[in-house]
């Protein structure tokens, strides 16, 4: 059925909530600093899902579909591209993603019915954009899309919302000091030193 589910009755819901404990947004950003010196630099940060002990989710029945909200909290990086990861979530017909300078949000859904499952307990589903073009550190957060009630489903098709916890993360852009300016606050005192002692 390619269609993101939006009706689950109370039983059913509950159900989920019992067999599984916890799941989690997290972005993998390349680097701690940005170097910027060069002008505005564009990095691509890819979001991923987890399972948070004891859950089960991910590596147990697997993921159906994902739907995730991304929303920029401070700082001025932009946004300027959102896409799904078509490894994992390659229905392109029923997927959506649309995205602002300051949000995104992402809804990816398999093109079979039934989980895709990791070992690993994690499972990218898309990928971010943006563009640094000032000194500072940006912050966005992690959410569930709540544009639709259920449209994280595991491969059971059971709504797994409810279950998902909000975390953020950051980007920060840097201009480093030259280096031959460390090289000179280095150099003069030993050149003053060595005068001296003629």
């Amino acid at each position: 059925m390619k269609t993101f589910l939006t009706a689950f009755t109370t039983a059913s819901l509950a159900t989920a909530v019992a067999a599984q404990a916890g799941l989690l947004f997290s972005a993998g950003v390349p680097v701690a600093d940005v170097d910027i010196s060069g002008g505005p630099v564009t990095i691509t940060v890819p979001l991923y899902i987890e399972q948070t002990s004891p859950t089960t989710s991910i590596s147990g029945v697997g993921l159906y579909s994902v739907g995730s909200a991304v929303t920029r909290t401070g700082g001025s990086a932009t946004l300027t591209g959102a896409a799904r990861f078509d490894a994992n979530f390659d229905d392109a017909g029923f997927s959506s993603v649309s995205f602002t300078p300051t949000s995104a949000l992402l809804k990816v859904q398999r093109d079979e019915v039934g989980g895709l499952s990791n070992a690993s307990g994690k499972l990218q589903f898309g990928t971010l954009s943006l563009l640094l073009s000032n000194v500072g550190t940006s912050t966005f957060t992690l959410s569930d899309n709540d544009l639709d009630a259920d449209d994280t489903l595991d491969g059971n098709i059971d709504p797994l919302d409810v279950l998902i916890s909000n975390s953020a993360f950051s980007v920060t852009a840097v201009v480093p000091e030259p280096a031959v300016l460390s090289f000179t606050l280095l150099a003069v005192p030993a050149l003053l030193r060595r005068r001296r002692g003629q």
